[in-house]
């Protein structure tokens, strides 16, 4: 709990650096309609003075069982079939690790994670519509809301690739490159990790012991081009190590992790 400084009835407190984020969750106690909780108890959380500590209860406790079952009966009632995407098809099972809980890094207000998104026939979000018409205004008003520029349609193109609009290419590709400079930190972060362990780096991976690739598993292409390098890699390593080893590291592994082990029967060590 922060320093809270008492003025007769009202406090005041040192405003914090980075407030928390005002998710969907807060929106109902906001407006006032919210009968378990209060505005005030929405201040403190997202002034960081004080956040009363989660219980789960009845309500909770269903929404996890009940929300699974809506969206199999979107998939297969409904007619949605795989163009129901949910936080795991995206960012993997420990989706709320890797994004602390926050799908609109960028956001400096609203933040939060939706639930799922449906495509339409041909994989299209919002936002691939909107840069397919061009309309730079949508796109931006897409993108401030948190819309997830990675995502591609059937043909593996993201909304970037669709659009005429020279603006709208332009915020599409800020949000991508975000995304991707989010990756090229992780792999600073490995890096020297390894360094401190006593790995030492080699341009060749010929004359590599261990060989990591690091990539974008978001994109299609990017996903398809990254399976390449490993197996080559991999079949590298294999013919000149008597023990055959190698160590894959990213998202990709994280998230096509079982395909990629299947087809490379000598793994022994994965990195995820």
């Amino acid at each position: 709990m922060k320093d809270v400084k008492w003025n007769g009835s009202t406090i005041s407190i040192e405003p914090p650096k980075k407030p928390k984020k005002i998710t969907g969750t807060h929106f109902p106690t906001i407006v006032g309609v919210n009968p378990f909780s209060t505005d005030f108890e929405v201040w403190c959380r997202c002034t960081r003075t004080y956040e009363i500590p989660f219980e789960g209860n009845k309500y909770t406790n269903a929404g996890q069982i009940i929300e699974p079952k809506v969206f199999d009966f979107l998939r297969t009632s409904m007619g949605f079939g795989s163009r129901v995407v949910t936080p795991e098809d995206v960012y993997g099972k420990d989706h709320f690790k890797k994004t602390w809980g926050d799908f609109y890094p960028d956001t400096p207000v609203f933040g939060g994670m939706w639930d799922a998104l449906i495509k339409d026939e041909n994989g299209n979000t919002a936002l691939h519509l909107a840069a397919r018409r061009g309309s730079a205004k949508c796109v931006k008003l897409l993108l401030k809301a948190g819309a997830d520029a990675t995502v591609t349609d059937t043909a593996g193109k993201t909304a970037d690739q669709l659009t005429s609009s020279e603006k709208a290419r332009k915020l599409i590709t800020k949000a991508i490159n975000y995304r991707k400079a989010e990756l090229h930190l992780c792999e600073q972060v490995m890096a020297g990790n390894m360094i401190k362990a006593g790995y030492s780096f080699s341009d060749d991976p010929d004359r590599a012991d261990v060989v990591i690739v690091n990539t974008c598993s978001f994109i299609a292409a990017a996903r398809e081009e990254a399976e390449k390098k490993l197996r080559a890699h991999f079949d590298a390593l294999c013919e000149r190590s008597k023990i055959p080893a190698d160590e894959l590291g990213g998202l990709l592994m994280e998230m096509e992790l079982d395909g990629i082990v299947e087809t490379l029967p000598g793994l022994r060590y994965r990195l995820a």
